[in-house]
């Protein structure tokens, strides 16, 4: 009676973390240092100043809340080499 018990109540857990794994929101940005998940749209973005063609510019990119942690878009101007055939 006691083993029965046991085997209900994991399957009662079981069944209520489906449910909530399945109610959070599918496109999530998760943080690479700290873990910390939020949808894209709301991560607060932080203005850094970069050197690009002998001009300084400010960009805004994606910060943490959590552990200030700085996004860096690493996107470059120019396209990507194609292989020799």
């Amino acid at each position: 009676m006691d083993q029965l018990i046991l085997i209900l109540v994991a399957v009662i857990l079981l069944a209520t973390a489906v449910l909530i794994y399945r109610r959070l929101p599918k496109e999530l940005t998760r943080c690479p240092n700290c873990g910390y998940a939020q949808p894209p749209e709301q991560w607060p973005m932080q203005n850094q100043r970069r050197h690009v063609n002998g001009r300084y510019t400010i960009t805004p990119l994606p910060t943490c809340p959590q552990c200030n942690f700085v996004y860096e878009e690493l996107k470059s101007s120019k396209p990507p080499k194609r292989p020799l055939k």
